[in-house]
């Protein structure tokens, strides 16, 4: 005998966005502090099942996928697990503006006056809080899961048509995969996406 694999690439993959905390200064001055976090991105498709029909006999075999891979809960846990590391970086590169808005602005005072320094002391604040920003870099074209199924075959010819089900069961729509032929013995993998 033969046999398929199926590999479904399903929803979208979690998108990171900008948390950030404001910490007031004894001096007036505002820290910010940006850290990225993922939002999910949800999906209705919660699993799929495909429909082998031999074009020969006419006999059709169904096949349920699996989750094989949860992508979205692996970036996730991926970012919680680089947290700290991360706060400790936003941490830092808030107090070095912070000092070095401070020095300027204790400069500007000793040679213009309070007003100026006031002033540069500001801007610097103004500029820090426009400046400070989460990296939010992160693969938008992952699926948010991989799911597996796999099909044991007479070799023959098939035809393959998939149904995307919901989280109840019931079937959101259906589409025809190619056709395909099995040998004795192959392995043939089959893969398709969904998005909604």
């Amino acid at each position: 005998k033969g046999e398929i694999y199926f590999i479904h690439y399903n929803g979208k993959s979690p998108e990171k966005v900008e948390g950030a905390i404001a910490a007031p200064m004894p001096d007036g001055y505002v820290m910010k502090i940006a850290f990225p976090q993922y939002r999910l991105r949800p999906y209705c498709i919660r699993s799929s099942a495909i429909r082998v029909t031999n074009l020969d006999t006419g006999m059709t075999t169904e096949v349920t996928t699996e989750l094989g891979e949860n992508l979205a809960a692996l970036a996730v846990e991926n970012l919680e697990n680089r947290r700290f590391r991360i706060a400790a970086k936003a941490i830092a590169r808030a107090t070095v503006k912070y000092l070095a808005t401070r020095e300027a602005k204790k400069g500007i005072q000793k040679d213009h006056g309070k007003l100026a320094g006031s002033l540069v002391g500001l801007v610097g604040n103004i500029i820090s809080m426009i400046t400070e920003r989460a990296d939010l870099r992160c693969w938008k074209t992952l699926p948010a899961e991989i799911r597996i199924g796999r099909c044991i075959l007479e070799p023959g010819n098939y035809k393959l048509d998939v149904f995307l089900l919901n989280k109840t069961g019931e079937m959101i729509r259906q589409f025809p995969l190619h056709k395909i032929s099995i040998k004795r013995g192959a392995k043939r993998f089959v893969f398709f996406r969904t998005i909604d």
